[in-house]
């Protein structure tokens, strides 16, 4: 119980979404980066004390909040291992990405990518489905290599092991912390794989074609009488997308590319919303975020190691 509300209050630290990045991060304020930095020194030392799904928040701060010490490509890099060892879709995701597009050493890893992706993807991420849909026609990887990519991704999944340590920078000592997940994971690639041979498609990649996003999402939550009415209405919409994708291909057929890069921008457009969200909240409400970080790390530590809003304050008069 106490995990579960220290994860739902870590989430509310990056209540932002998608992150802006680039030229977007420069119209932050000092003070503001200061208070970033400070709240990602938090998060990284609720790592260090064991808080396994902190390496998944402390890799999204440092890939893209306003840092005065952001970290090295190698260490988030890391960061996001460790949060995929731990069952982390949206870090499978990320991680999958970069080394389709790796270069120099990370270069030829390309069926680990797709293992990274076809996990996220029966772990239920939506992006990583979509993705892989995709990327057979966007970057020309053939089926077959696909379905090989499903296979070995399910069989590291059954056994509770969401990413390769034997080429990736894993924890070793992770998988025996308290609130390691690999019982859940293995849990939820059963559910895939049954409702897999349940619908008589031979292969994994058509299956998630046949399954559709919304379907993903459902397969492994309960089936109650208002979810059964949400699957059956997402089905009509799906059947509405198919017609309406079929005739914008014989129309276009370059158009199915040209979506995938579309829903690349709207995640930047989605971060500059956020930013803007974030810029015209009155500046009081920075001392409401700092005593709610204040609160964040005392309730994971003992009496003795908690601090107070004045060393806070001290903290980001020492930042530059």
């Amino acid at each position: 119980m106490r995990y579960n509300f220290l994860m739902l209050v870590l989430s509310m630290l990056v209540y932002s979404g998608m992150l802006p990045a680039g030229q977007v991060l420069k119209q932050y304020t000092a003070k503001e980066r200061q208070l970033e930095q400070v709240k990602f020194s938090v998060i990284e030392e609720l790592a260090e004390e064991g808080v396994n799904s902190a390496y998944g928040v402390l890799a999204k701060m440092g890939e893209s909040r306003p840092l005065i010490n952001p970290p090295s490509q190698d260490q988030l890099i890391h960061w996001y291992t460790l949060s995929a060892q731990s069952g982390n879709s949206s870090a499978l995701l990320w991680l999958g990405h970069y080394f389709l597009h790796g270069e120099g050493n990370n270069a030829g890893r390309e069926h680990d990518a797709l293992v990274l992706l076809a996990s996220a993807s029966i772990l239920g991420n939506v992006d990583a489905a979509n993705d892989l849909i995709l990327i057979p026609k966007v970057l020309g990887v053939s089926y077959a290599r696909l379905e090989e990519a499903f296979h070995d991704a399910l069989q590291r999944l059954s056994n509770g092991q969401p990413i390769d340590c034997s080429w990736a920078r894993c924890s070793p000592g992770l998988s025996q912390q308290p609130g390691f997940v690999s019982d859940k994971v293995s849990a939820k690639a059963k559910i895939f794989h049954e409702n897999w041979r349940q619908s008589g498609v031979v292969k994994a990649y058509q299956y998630l074609k046949l399954l559709g996003v919304e379907e993903l999402l459902a397969q492994s939550n309960s089936t109650s009488p208002k979810e059964k009415i949400r699957i059956k209405n997402a089905g009509k919409l799906k059947k509405n997308a198919r017609l309406a994708r079929e005739k914008r291909l014989a129309e276009n057929p370059d158009w199915e590319m040209g979506a995938y890069l579309d829903r690349l921008k709207n995640r930047k457009s989605s971060a500059q919303d956020a930013l803007r969200h974030y810029e015209g909240q009155d500046f009081a409400q920075l001392e409401k975020d700092i005593r709610h970080t204040i609160n964040l790390i005392n309730f994971h530590r003992d009496p003795d190691a908690q601090i107070s809003y004045e060393e806070i304050l001290q903290l980001m008069k020492k930042a530059p």
